[in-house]
């Protein structure tokens, strides 16, 4: 397994400013490579197994969008997981 450190860039184009992670293109890289990658950003884990099968179809942004959207969905069953798992201590009243 590839823990991915990224770096953070931005482009000033004439629509504003776009931020770029580096991350996305390492997972993948990664993925094309046949390595399993993680990429941590935040509170949102980012995995080559977010990488929809049919990747090298997409626009990139379209890409980065559905792995984003991916992550944000694991993000919210996380949360889910920890704030059952407190409010359901075992005890009966």
């Amino acid at each position: 397994m590839k823990f991915i450190e990224a770096k953070k860039s931005e482009e000033k184009t004439p629509e504003g400013v776009t931020i770029h992670f580096d991350g996305f293109d390492q997972l993948i890289e990664a993925r094309n490579n046949g390595q399993f990658a993680v990429w941590e950003f935040g509170d949102f884990v980012s995995t080559t197994d977010d990488i929809p099968e049919n990747y090298s179809q997409l626009e990139y942004s379209e890409l980065v969008r559905q792995m984003k959207v991916k992550a944000f969905e694991r993000q919210e069953k996380l949360e889910k997981a920890v704030s059952d798992s407190k409010s359901n201590t075992g005890i009966k009243m």
